[in-house]
């Protein structure tokens, strides 16, 4: 089964995504450091050590549960056939336990959430969200969830200081960080 999860993420020096079985901290390191080949994380907004720290941290909390086997690999790959594995719990459960996108949850963050403005959440909205996708004593997914719905919040917001429906539906599909890539480049370009 393919799902969102399961999408190509590597990147190879010409910028293409092959299909890979795998990504290894090095493949985490191209996806946050170098959207664009050739240019390092100002394509994103990563510094290099936010990116190398980030790469060494997602590998090894997020392999072993995708390994295919039970015996721990060094090299920390993560497997996107399992990725689904890593979902954990007191998040906005707009994937399923396999890997599925629920567009229903995803619509339900804003109609529960969204009260500034319809299709944007404020950072306090963000953390209330948060605060209400809670599971009674998961702490571990409590911090999982606020840490990455705070990245996001800080990588994608927009000029007024919202985080727009359209940016967090590229996170979830996989296209946020090419998008990101995009809107620097534009934005270096008019400086130029």
């Amino acid at each position: 089964m393919r799902t969102i999860l399961k999408g190509p993420w590597r990147r190879t020096s010409t910028g293409r995504r092959p299909c890979c079985s795998s990504m290894c901290p090095s493949s985490t390191w191209m996806a946050t450091a170098s959207s664009i080949p050739g240019r390092l994380t100002e394509s994103v907004g990563f510094n290099v050590i936010l990116c190398f720290l980030g790469s060494i941290v997602i590998n090894a909390v997020l392999s072993y549960p995708s390994l295919p086997s039970w015996i721990p690999s060094p090299l920390f790959p993560i497997y996107i056939k399992n990725i689904h594995r890593n979902k954990h719990g007191s998040d906005s459960s707009t994937f399923d336990t396999e890997g599925r996108f629920m567009p229903v949850n995803f619509e339900g963050i804003f109609s529960k959430y969204a009260r500034t403005v319809p299709d944007k959440l404020s950072f306090g909205e963000m953390w209330r969200m948060t605060e209400g996708n809670r599971m009674q004593c998961d702490f571990i997914g409590w911090l999982t969830s606020k840490a990455e719905w705070t990245m996001l919040y800080v990588l994608a917001k927009d000029d007024e200081g919202f985080l727009p429906r359209e940016t967090i539906r590229r996170c979830f599909d996989g296209s946020l960080f090419e998008f990101l890539a995009q809107q620097r480049r534009e934005a270096h370009q008019k400086k130029q």
